[in-house]
């Protein structure tokens, strides 16, 4: 039998630079069931999930993916199972933790489940979790095309348009992305980039763009007020600037926006903005912001740090319910 090895986990710390990097490409995040597919030398199959690996095998509520595939024995691979149509994760959950036939005819009823692929630990009984992730994705693609399933598909690697893609899936609801070094083992220099909550803040500057975005716009700053809200709707940006407290640089805008933002610069000013961001710091500073519209709906005297801290606080709340 091949080593029962847990899932690995995304530890890696988020850098908007790689972004643009050539060596990093993003995934969607997927929110369905982690699951490791076993298919030993032996000719046996199992199905294991992260919270009950190895103890609980869950091959027989999935027969359509989790089944023997002659000629790939040795293989051990790493995805997300979830049903296509779901609205919600427990959608996908009711089915994998139900009984087996229970979960078949869910699944005859309301659709099969599908197993979403992102690695390769073993091909042909050969331990590849040290060798690159250029060199897994390509174990990986070939072993899907000769499973021949139309329920096993690879996740489709992003490498250019990456922050265009996070953008997209937090627009449909979505999580977020996994950025990838193309150039490290199983495992390694995982990051999530994810929603974790929405602010609306307004914009108060500018930073000047490098490298790609040379001669265009590289940030906005974002502020909140912490002034006398009458005196805000009394004056214009200029004037009330001064009560404005920043708390970050924003980006993630399309090239399109950037440039339009940067030919306007006056005209954006006092603008109010959504940006998502992973946190509020103790000393007011918005972890890792990024650009997700504009909000001519939203009073700028309605956006004070009292605001921010509050919405961050909750935020925290909802995750961990």
């Amino acid at each position: 039998m091949l080593p029962r090895i847990p899932p690995s986990r995304c530890t890696g710390t988020y850098r908007e630079e790689y972004l643009d990097s050539p060596d990093w490409v993003a995934e969607p995040k997927l929110d369905g069931g982690r699951y490791m597919l076993y298919l030993d030398t032996d000719g046996s199959v199992n199905l294991y999930s992260r919270r009950d690996f190895p103890r609980i095998d869950k091959a027989a509520n999935v027969p359509h993916i989790a089944k023997p595939y002659p000629g790939l024995e040795g293989t051990v691979l790493d995805g997300e199972i979830m049903l296509p149509n779901q609205t919600k994760l427990g959608d996908t959950t009711g089915i994998m933790n139900s009984l087996p036939a229970k979960a078949f005819a869910r699944q005859e009823e309301g659709g099969y489940l599908v197993y979403n692929v992102f690695d390769c630990l073993f091909y042909d009984g050969r331990d590849i979790r040290s060798e690159p992730l250029w060199s897994r994705r390509k174990a990986l693609v070939h072993v899907v095309s000769m499973m021949r399933n139309e329920y096993v598909i690879p996740v489709q690697h992003h490498f250019e348009g990456k922050d265009e893609l996070f953008r997209s899936i937090l627009a449909a609801g979505g999580e977020g992305t996994v950025l990838k070094n193309l150039h490290a083992s199983y495992g390694m220099q995982w990051v999530k980039n994810k929603r974790v909550a929405d602010f609306s803040v307004i914009v108060s500057g500018y930073k000047p763009g490098q490298g790609k975005y040379a001669n265009t716009l590289g940030a906005i700053a974002v502020s909140v007020y912490c002034g006398n809200s009458e005196r805000l709707v009394e004056l214009n940006f200029d004037e009330y600037a001064q009560d404005l407290q920043e708390v970050g640089f924003s980006s993630g805008m399309t090239d399109a926006e950037r440039d339009d933002i940067w030919k306007h610069r006056d005209e954006y000013l006092g603008r109010v903005v959504d940006v998502t961001a992973q946190e509020i710091t103790k000393d007011g500073r918005m972890r890792h912001p990024r650009f997700l519209r504009f909000r001519d709906d939203v009073s700028p005297e309605t956006l004070t740090m009292a605001k921010l801290r509050e919405d961050a606080k909750n935020a925290r709340r909802a995750s961990k319910e």
